[in-house]
């Protein structure tokens, strides 16, 4: 299951270089959990501790633009480490279209987990939605 959501929903924006990420377990039947996050050794990757669960991340977002259009493609992977026999590996690619006109302020994806009992939800917030510098932290 992916879960999109678009705040103030227009497509003219670019990710910021002072973009704010941020990352929540959600469990169907019981509360959620805040999530803390530090880079991996590899490009785009997280480390995400949401209590005592631990889970791999790879979110990328990369812009094709011309005079007409702006698109954005989005990746976001999640390695599940609950299970030590056996990770959980899931992911989408996204691919979001939109004319020069408008302006992206929020990306929200939700990727289903633990055979679809929860969710890791990623929220993109962007600050300067005309900043081109896509996955700076």
């Amino acid at each position: 299951m992916l879960v999109i959501l678009f705040s103030n929903v227009t497509f003219a924006a670019f990710l910021s270089s002072s973009k704010k990420i941020s990352f929540f377990l959600q469990p169907h039947e019981t509360a959620g959990t805040e999530c803390t996050y530090e880079s991996t050794n590899q490009p785009h990757g997280y480390f995400v501790v949401c209590g005592q669960r631990t889970f791999r991340v790879h979110h990328f977002i990369h812009s094709h633009q011309n005079q007409e259009q702006n698109q954005w493609e989005i990746l976001f992977w999640v390695t599940n480490f609950q299970n030590s026999h056996q990770n959980e590996n899931v992911g989408t690619t996204l691919w979001v279209k939109g004319d020069t006109k408008s302006n992206m302020q929020t990306f929200k994806l939700s990727q289903a987990i633990d055979n679809d009992t929860a969710t890791l939800d990623l929220t993109i917030q962007l600050d300067d939605p005309q900043d081109k510098d896509l996955n700076k932290k």
